[in-house]
């Protein structure tokens, strides 16, 4: 079982407690269960819609005050990125009278956001800081990377993991006095009830796997999955990894969700993402890196789209303010008050450190120490993905063997894992 669970969560990413927790083989009939006490089904009675709009703001401030008040720490730093979310806690934090320090990671490239975050925490009053994705690598240790993933609850294959580590590691070697008197806080949380609309890429994928022998495609080569996904891995589930190893003790959580509606109307697609998705890989990956470093930084960490009565209110907005299916487009209520508060009209540019990656100095410094050449060459020797996916997979690779590293209870090579 030790097997199953590390290859499932490599995989997608993911580990739903059931398939550790329980041994019957019943996987569906635990997914499905579990899917009916889900919180934020949209497309059942459960969503009521009755949430006054006007009430946006009050809820949202009174959850960071919540978040801030519970921890009772002195100083705050904020995870700011473009993103609408992030935006929205430095607002909250600003009608509080807060000024926070910000930390933002950056591109090589990423002037432009840099000047663009600077706008906004001028204008909200926050101190701002910024780390490019070289100030980050150039504060890489194996063994204090080692240290951070032994304190990590699971498994966390989010290739940016490394990035945000090193990265906060720096920020508050350099300007935080006391970490056990400091609360970081974290915009994840919210896509699950506010309407997780899938990119036009991953609706298409969607559709598509309905018709598509994904499973046979995925047999004949592991690349090929990368293009053509099963419903589960359309949702951007999929690790890179699976792209170029066949992980052959995997298969139980493709169980896990396969009675969990995933076809029809477009609400039930988005209650599939929300609860495949957003339930296990924002929770368990995302945000799990988060606590991981921020644990071994001796700091707090807080989520404030989770706190308190603002899930069951963003959730239970009309839909007019929630969503708009044939464009796409999620958060409407968000992007109107951002809109207000900060003349926000920009699309998310995103992070994505993980791009400027250098493939063969990651390679020659650190994957090497690790794990065999005969797995770093079975990545960089394909010809079908490009170096954006070999960027990714050589980060898994890499958490995974480390994470395999230093928990003793895993007496297995990660070649079995990857190939059997």
């Amino acid at each position: 079982m030790i097997k199953n669970k590390i290859s499932t969560t490599a995989e997608y990413m993911i580990c739903p407690p059931q398939l550790s927790n329980e041994n019957d083989g019943n996987f569906e009939i635990h997914g499905y269960n579990t899917f009916l006490g889900y919180p934020f089904i949209q497309n059942s009675s459960k969503y009521v819609g009755d949430s006054n709009p006007n009430n946006f703001e009050k809820e949202l401030v009174n959850a960071v005050h919540e978040c801030i008040q519970l921890q009772n720490r002195a100083q705050i730093v904020l995870l700011l990125s473009d993103g609408k979310d992030s935006l929205a806690l430095a607002v909250a934090l600003r009608e509080l009278g807060i000024s926070a320090m910000t930390v933002t990671f950056l591109r090589r490239d990423d002037y432009d956001l840099k000047k663009y975050i600077l706008s906004v925490c001028d204008k909200l009053g926050h101190e701002p800081f910024f780390y490019f994705v070289d100030d980050v690598l150039s504060n890489f240790s194996h063994n204090d990377y080692l240290s951070i993933v032994k304190s990590s609850e699971t498994l966390v294959m989010d290739q940016a993991a490394l990035f945000f580590a090193f990265g906060l590691k720096k920020f508050f070697l350099e300007n935080i006095k006391d970490p056990e008197d400091t609360l970081i806080l974290d915009g994840l949380g919210n896509d699950e009830y506010f309407g997780y609309i899938p990119s036009k890429h991953q609706y298409y994928a969607h559709r598509l796997s309905k018709i598509l022998p994904t499973e046979l495609l995925a047999k004949i080569s592991p690349n090929l999955r990368w293009f053509f996904r099963n419903t589960f891995e359309a949702h951007g589930d999929m690790s890179a990894l699976a792209a170029f190893f066949r992980f052959g003790q995997s298969n139980e959580l493709k169980q896990f969700f396969d009675k969990v509606p995933r076809h029809g109307a477009f609400e039930t697609i988005m209650d599939f993402r929300a609860f495949c998705r957003g339930s296990y890989h924002d929770h368990q990956c995302m945000m799990g890196k988060t606590r991981t470093i921020a644990r071994h930084l001796n700091a707090e960490v807080a989520f404030p789209w989770t706190q308190g009565n603002l899930p069951n209110y963003c959730f239970n907005l009309p839909v007019i303010n929630k969503y708009d299916s044939s464009l796409l487009k999620n958060k409407i209520l968000l992007r109107t008050f951002l809109e207000e508060k900060i003349g926000w009209e920009r699309d998310k540019r995103g992070v994505d450190l993980f791009l400027d990656l250098d493939l063969k100095v990651f390679k020659n410094r650190f994957l090497c120490n690790v794990v065999n050449l005969e797995l770093i060459d079975q990545i960089t020797n394909s010809f079908l993905l490009p170096n954006s996916v070999k960027r990714r997979a050589f980060l898994e690779l890499y958490n995974l063997a480390c994470y395999i590293d230093v928990n003793p209870d895993f007496k297995i090579d990660i070649s079995e894992i990857l190939y059997v």
